[in-house]
């Protein structure tokens, strides 16, 4: 009879919790759906924003893409009435590409960034957006040294210092917003797009004094008139001119100084070095001269580099006869 009381009295306790407990299920249950239909607008909105930062980088009009988009925001903020499905990761995910597909989009046309309470997304994701932007204005500037714009690589390069001077300032703790994180991450980008400019510009001052140089120069076309008879002979004609075919460096009105010579190594081709010579050998031939075997920097060919001395003394008897 006892038995049969506690059995009474918890079938009695069982039947207490059915109603709560059914509530809760279909709660769940709801959630559980407005997770899955999230999920699925949030891969549309990450499709969407890679589709409007491609068009950004080509120069096409990313305006549809980030109608698309906006009007999908609305949709998972409608779908998501729960906190949590609306806190959670893919949502927030979906969120920080749409900001910065709209930020990036508004640095570079020069339009008003919109903040986090227009886009209608969570203050996380805007920052955290705004982060990515430094990495797409990057890319900017690289697309533009590839293609010879310098001046439209500096002025990417000043927006881009502008978003990171904003992103370094943040002190936000990471149980809010993982923004340590993405300050290292600028931080590295930024260094090595400094050291890029640099390089690039370093090259362009380069390249500058070379093209304002003439094209005959460069060729090195002095070296001396030619001979009555339209061809320069061994040694006869002098060093320079006998050399001029060879060595374009060849100068008639230059002395051929170890200072003179590098001075006119600008206006060689190949471009030699006194630092790689690898062979000088002199020899004492009957007209007189001194033979230096000169090799290039790129081992194409050797030149020779005859110069009118004085014989120091008699030549050898086997090399007289000869």
């Amino acid at each position: 009879m006892h038995q049969k009381q506690i059995r009474g009295d918890e079938s009695s306790r069982m039947s207490v919790l059915d109603g709560p407990m059914d509530k809760a299920a279909k709660a769940l249950a709801s959630i559980e759906e407005e997770r899955e239909e999230t999920i699925r607008l949030s891969r549309a909105v990450i499709r969407l924003s890679k589709s409007a930062i491609h068009a950004i980088h080509t120069g096409c009009d990313p305006s549809e893409d980030l109608a698309s988009m906006r009007e999908r925001i609305g949709s998972i903020i409608s779908a998501a009435r729960d906190p949590s499905v609306l806190s959670s990761g893919p949502v927030q995910d979906c969120m920080c590409e749409y900001s910065e597909a709209v930020i990036l989009d508004s640095i570079v046309s020069g339009s008003p960034v919109p903040d986090h309470e227009s886009l209608r997304v969570s203050p996380s994701a805007w920052v955290l957006g705004a982060c990515d932007c430094e990495g797409e204005l990057r890319r900017m500037v690289m697309s533009k040294l590839m293609e010879g714009d310098l001046e439209g690589a500096r002025r990417m390069f000043a927006l881009m210092e502008d978003v990171h001077e904003r992103i370094m300032m943040l002190d936000v703790a990471d149980p809010v917003a993982p923004v340590r994180r993405k300050q290292d991450i600028a931080r590295g980008i930024m260094d090595r797009t400094r050291s890029d400019m640099l390089n690039a510009v370093l090259s362009y001052r380069k390249r500058k004094p070379m093209a304002a140089v003439p094209n005959d120069r460069r060729r090195g076309q002095a070296c001396g008139p030619a001979s009555s008879s339209g061809r320069s002979s061994s040694f006869g004609a002098g060093p320079s001119l006998a050399n001029s075919r060879i060595s374009p460096g060849w100068q008639s009105r230059t002395s051929q100084m170890a200072s003179s010579v590098e001075s006119l190594m600008a206006l060689t081709f190949p471009v030699l070095s006194l630092e790689r010579l690898t062979l000088v050998i002199p020899t004492l031939l009957e007209s007189s001269t001194r033979v230096i075997f000169l090799s290039s920097m790129t081992r194409s060919k050797r030149m020779i580099i005859g110069i009118l001395t004085p014989c120091p003394g008699p030549l050898p008897a086997e090399r007289t006869r000869a």
